[in-house]
C-alpha cells in the first residue's frame, strides 16, 4: 500500500494500524487449480465394470446398448431411407455458393435458403420445389417430385405460394405486388 493512501485511510479512520501491517505483509503465492488437484491414484482408476456396478447401485440409467435418436422418418424402413437420401443427393441443385436469400414458410417457421438468381424465377414460378428431411431443404425440379413421392409418400415438399390475385380490386390493377421482395 502507498504511503500516502495508507495516511489518508488512518486519518480518515477507515484502517487501523493492524490492518495496514497485515495489507503490508507479502503473501505465498496462490497455487493455481491444476497444482491443487490431488494426483489421480491407483484406487481411483476403475475398471469399466466395477463403474457400471457403481452406476447401478446409484440408481442411474445406464444408456442401453445400440440406442439410437428416433428416426425423422419411422414409417420407412433402412433401405427406404437410404434410397430416398441417395435419391436427393443425386437430384438436389443446391448451389454451395448462391448469393440470394430465399425466405419460405417450413410449418410455421421462417427458413431461408440460398438460391441463384435462375433458380429464385424458377421457384416463383412453381418448376422448383423444396423438400425438407431431417433438418435440410433440398431444392429439387417439379419433374423428379413423383419419383420421391413414390420413395416416400410422406415427404415434406414445400411449394412457393402463389401470389393473391391482382384482378379482385381494380385500384391496384397497375401497381402489381410482388411475391417475394427482395432486400
Amino acid at each position: 500500500m502507498s504511503n500516502d493512501l495508507r495516511d489518508q485511510l488512518l486519518k480518515a479512520g477507515l484502517v487501523t494500524e493492524a490492518q495496514v501491517k497485515k495489507a503490508e505483509t507479502p503473501r505465498p503465492p496462490r497455487e493455481s487449480a491444476k497444482a491443487r488437484q490431488p494426483a489421480p491414484t491407483r484406487a481411483r482408476k476403475a475398471k469399466p465394470q466395477q463403474l457400471a456396478d457403481g452406476r447401478a447401485k446409484k440408481g442411474r440409467r445406464k444408456p442401453a446398448q445400440g440406442a439410437q435418436t428416433p428416426s425423422p422418418t419411422p414409417h420407412l424402413d433402412k433401405a427406404q431411407r437410404e434410397a430416398v437420401r441417395v435419391f436427393l443427393r443425386e437430384r438436389r441443385r443446391n448451389v454451395a455458393d448462391a448469393p440470394l436469400p430465399y425466405n419460405f414458410l417450413d410449418g410455421s417457421a421462417v427458413k431461408k435458403l440460398w438460391v441463384t438468381a435462375e433458380q429464385h424465377t424458377a421457384l416463383g414460378a412453381g418448376t422448383l420445389l423444396i423438400v425438407a428431411r431431417n433438418d435440410r431443404h433440398y431444392l429439387i425440379g417439379d419433374e423428379d417430385v413423383q419419383k420421391l413421392l413414390e420413395l416416400d409418400p410422406r415427404a415434406n415438399i414445400i411449394r412457393a405460394q402463389a401470389s393473391a390475385s391482382v384482378d379482385e380490386d381494380p385500384a391496384y390493377r397497375d401497381h402489381p405486388i410482388p411475391d417475394d421482395l427482395m432486400w
